[in-house]
């Protein structure tokens, strides 16, 4: 318990970071976010014509980089949704069988047989906790609609909260048994999990002319917070600081189709039970709250290699680089990125992941 509180104490204790390295840091992200910024419109084209036919709005075109509505006049009253019956058929297959591997003791003590032992329990918790087939499903809907699909597996030291640290001292003086020496009375006792996050495609930045995904040296995770999230993970010291930063429309650049879009893609739900992708009922999100408000989140990572054997692990909110630290080897000691790519469709010289089977099903325009 004190381990996990630490390490969440040290994010939340954090003032801005202002240093050669954060001020360094801050101009990679910068360049490789601007170098990827062509790559990732023509992906983020691409993946909203094909969530448009996913989710049944057929009646789309190309014009440049955008998708637009079709006018009134050329619209087919009628028309059958054949990308969803593939979408679910891939899902299905993908989803069918969980994975065969065999969990085996490194050596033969008994220290080696304890670990194998708990690294079963832990695999049957983890599919509890993620669902039997480990977010396999939504990785590979994010395959077919923008031709690579990404997992997420990483460390939470903040995954729960247990409850919060009692005062050290009752009223009269007696110590209270279960208090924490060195963290302040009342603050969250938390629990940490690993997590299997699916991601989306257009959330990610990395060398997208890699011919092997698995072999990414750097990646950023590319995303918006809302205020009340850097608070609870940052503290609200770096919250002011930062408050000239945040916005109350995440999406502000977002057409009103789009963002009918991407209301009607969140309300797919990936049933593994069914192996299925069925609608649910949206959320209304009309009315943002001040804890509501976004910021841009960078989430840089880059592995130890012979050039630079720490590695990098850094966040960066707006334009502020708010924590950086070596690569966390401790946590993961294959020393391999987070982040697991499901990109079974290669064709050399061509960029990876290029070719989905979604572009494929859309009409030529």
């Amino acid at each position: 318990m004190e381990d996990n509180y630490s390490q969440a104490q040290t994010n939340k204790q954090l003032v801005l970071v202002d240093d050669n390295v954060a001020e360094n840091l801050a101009k990679i992200i910068e360049k490789r976010c601007e170098t990827y910024n062509p790559h990732r419109q023509e992906l983020l084209t691409e993946t909203i014509a094909n969530i448009s036919y996913l989710v049944g709005e057929q009646n789309i075109e190309l014009v440049g980089n955008e998708v637009c509505v079709i006018p009134v006049d050329r619209i087919i009253d009628a028309t059958i949704n054949l990308v969803l019956p593939a979408v679910q058929k891939d899902l299905a297959i993908a989803t069918s069988r969980p994975p065969a591997f065999d969990i085996v003791p490194n050596g033969t003590d008994d220290d080696d047989r304890a670990t194998a032992i708990f690294a079963e329990k832990a695999y049957r918790h983890l599919q509890k906790l993620c669902g039997k087939d480990l977010k396999r499903g939504k990785s590979v809907m994010w395959y077919d609609i923008s031709g690579v699909g990404w997992r997420k597996v990483i460390w939470n030291p903040n995954a729960y909260v247990k409850g919060i640290n009692p005062p050290a001292q009752e009223d009269d003086g007696t110590p209270i048994e279960g208090h924490i020496p060195g963290m302040p009375a009342g603050a969250a006792l938390t629990e940490g999990e690993v997590e299997i996050i699916s991601v989306p495609t257009t959330q990610l930045i990395y060398d997208f002319r890699a011919e092997d995904l698995t072999k990414l040296e750097w990646i950023i995770h590319a995303k918006q917070v809302t205020s009340a999230w850097v608070i609870n993970n940052f503290g609200a010291e770096i919250h002011e600081k930062l408050s000239g930063h945040f916005n109350m429309g995440g999406t502000t650049k977002e057409s009103r189709f789009q963002t009918h879009l991407r209301n009607k893609f969140n309300a797919v739900n990936v049933d593994e039970k069914q192996r299925v992708v069925t609608s649910a009922m949206s959320a209304l999100d009309d009315v943002l709250l001040d804890a509501d408000r976004y910021i841009d989140y960078y989430e840089y990572w880059e592995k130890p290699t012979s050039q630079n054997p720490t590695g990098v692990y850094c966040v960066k909110l707006g334009t502020q680089v708010v924590f950086h630290q070596p690569f966390p080897i401790d946590q993961y000691p294959h020393g391999e990125l987070p982040f697991i790519p499901a990109d079974p469709v290669k064709i050399d010289g061509a960029t990876t992941g290029a070719i989905c089977r979604m572009s494929q099903a859309r009409p030529l325009q």
